[in-house]
């Protein structure tokens, strides 16, 4: 197969999952704006999460938030869970477990935050803790997961706003869970400041 063949499918595997995936994630997406919405409008933050490369697509949410790449605002409170090497380690030999992130939500979270999960693995029992966290401190969840997690949507809480892509490979629902989280960004701003013009 040459370089063209491939493109165009890995293209088109995108696309088509785009496109088939949009009925599916319009009402909790609409529904996860609303939360973090509430959140900013009550003086509170955004907290996100993510293990490899959904801790990637996390912090990109993170940068759009605080420095919007297409419209004049002021920066919103949000931050990543994932980003702070010195911390995550020394959780990791500290707990002896799997549970980055519930200790970070306990110790930064307050009521009136939304905590943010990504998760495009089939297993996301890393992202668990913090979802346990959440409803300890009575964080509002949005589930950024896929449809082949039937774990962490369960523990999202009753509330939660549960987005499920479904793609037939990771890395389409990877780039599933950017234009989602670039969309959320964008219906964030609506709600905050306006439809742009």
């Amino acid at each position: 197969m040459d370089h063209y063949q491939r493109i165009a499918e890995h293209f088109q595997g995108g696309i088509e999952a785009a496109a088939m995936g949009v009925d599916q994630i319009a009402d909790p997406l609409a529904a996860a704006a609303d939360l973090i919405t509430s959140s900013l409008l009550g003086d509170h933050k955004i907290m996100v999460c993510g293990i490899g490369p959904d801790a990637a697509v996390g912090q990109l949410f993170v940068s759009h938030m605080q420095s919007p790449p297409e419209r004049e605002r002021p920066s919103l409170p949000c931050l990543s869970l994932s980003t702070d090497g010195a911390s995550l380690s020394a959780l990791a030999s500290n707990t002896q477990s799997t549970d980055l992130f519930g200790p970070q939500v306990r110790a930064l979270g307050q009521s009136g935050d939304t905590l943010l999960c990504v998760n495009s693995a089939s297993s996301g029992q890393a992202l668990a803790g913090a979802l346990r966290a959440a409803a300890e401190r009575n964080l509002s969840v949005v589930l950024l997961s896929n449809a082949d997690d039937n774990q962490l949507s369960e523990q999202a809480g009753e509330g939660a706003a549960v987005l499920l892509p479904s793609a037939s490979r990771r890395g389409h629902i990877i780039e599933l869970h950017t234009a989602i989280l670039n969309c959320l960004c964008q219906l964030v701003e609506n709600n905050l400041f306006g439809e742009e013009r």
